[in-house]
């Protein structure tokens, strides 16, 4: 499904080199749910951006699902992205002034009454339903993050990219997150999740360590 080979990626800070990855080797099966964990500034971020085709490494390459990624324009990689990614940021990235229903329809590929029936579908199974309706600031952090991941399954994505899921979150609604994703699983979802949190690392099949910009294998 995903295979890095020597990933690399630098940024200047203030004169000095920072290295967010240096010859980083990732490979994620299909169906297969992976956590990479480490402290805060460790690259974990910067490697779902790459792995998104929203930023260029330095150096190295990526292929998913047998997709050059990196050979794409950046036209392809927003198609292919719509089409078989879907993301989950930590600081959800909803539009205010829509409701839940009309934030999760926003990033479908279509917009028709079969469309809006399976958002229906997807609110029901992050548990917002009665909640289509409502604005984010009527919501929870809790529900405002299930409705961030009712927008990254809108359109069926193979591969979901997760970024501190539980990070903004208190440890109820951390709990009721991290269901979801464990149900998601189950259907062969194919998840890589970032976090500093040991506990929601230790509910993937494979656990990595960055470090350095260095992606190492732990627990």
């Amino acid at each position: 499904m995903i295979k890095t080979e020597h990933l690399s990626k630098y940024f200047n800070k203030n004169g000095r080199v920072v290295k967010a990855l240096e010859n980083a080797n990732l490979e994620v099966s299909k169906g297969e749910w992976v956590a990479i964990s480490g402290p805060s500034g460790s690259g974990k971020s910067t490697l779902l951006m790459v792995l998104s085709g929203l930023m260029q490494p330095d150096g190295g390459g990526l292929t998913i699902d047998n997709t050059d990624v990196l050979g794409m324009t950046q036209s392809q990689k927003a198609k292919w992205r719509q089409a078989h990614v879907g993301m989950v940021f930590q600081e959800f990235y909803l539009f205010p002034y829509l409701s839940v229903l009309e934030n999760v329809l926003f990033a479908a590929k279509e917009q028709n009454q079969a469309i809006q029936a399976k958002a229906f579908n997807v609110l029901e199974l992050v548990g917002l339903h009665e909640h289509a309706m409502h604005r984010p600031d009527e919501l929870s952090m809790g529900q405002r993050q299930k409705t961030a991941i009712a927008r990254a399954l809108i359109n069926d994505p193979e591969l979901l990219l997760v970024d501190e899921p539980t990070g903004n979150l208190d440890p109820r609604s951390s709990m009721e997150i991290m269901d979801i994703f464990r149900a998601l699983h189950v259907r062969k979802s194919t998840i890589v999740l970032v976090t500093h949190n040991p506990d929601v690392a230790r509910c993937a099949d494979t656990r990595y360590e960055l470090s350095l910009g260095i992606i190492a294998k732990s627990g």
